[in-house]
């Protein structure tokens, strides 16, 4: 077997060292936009905002408990004894609401739901939440 030669032209290696380098800063800038829209400033003040729903048969509570950039959860509290039997499906689309909510950090646009009334009553009260520890973050 014979001995191989292999030949670099410093051009190419100078062309190869360019092309990484500006490879690592394109990354580097998208890893840097990606964490500065995630983290760093305030969105929401943390802590547990609450907005009432009033009704003709009774009243609600709806809570919204905030982190910094994350909404953690969703309830309803201080329901009348009237609201479970005038508004049965209130509880059960509170739940399929937070669900929806924590798991995409973003109010749902459209109602999918078996109560679209009652969804929409309900993302009034937690938009109505969402605005107040929003705020009060600057604060």
């Amino acid at each position: 077997m014979g001995s191989k030669f292999m030949v670099f032209k410093f051009k190419d290696m100078i062309k190869t060292a360019v092309f990484a380098v500006l490879g690592i800063m394109f990354i580097a800038a998208a890893l840097y936009l990606v964490m500065a829209k995630t983290g760093g400033e305030e969105v929401y003040k943390p802590g547990t905002y609450s907005s009432d729903v009033v009704l003709p048969d009774g009243n609600f509570t709806v809570e919204v408990t905030v982190g910094k950039n994350k909404i953690k959860s969703v309830s309803v509290t201080n329901t009348s004894e009237t609201i479970p039997v005038f508004y049965p499906l209130v509880e059960s689309t509170a739940e399929d609401i937070e669900e929806k909510i924590v798991s995409m950090q973003v109010l749902p646009e459209e109602t999918l739901g078996q109560s679209p009334m009652t969804e929409k009553m309900l993302l009034e009260a937690v938009e109505k939440s969402l605005e107040k520890a929003k705020e009060n973050a600057g604060n």
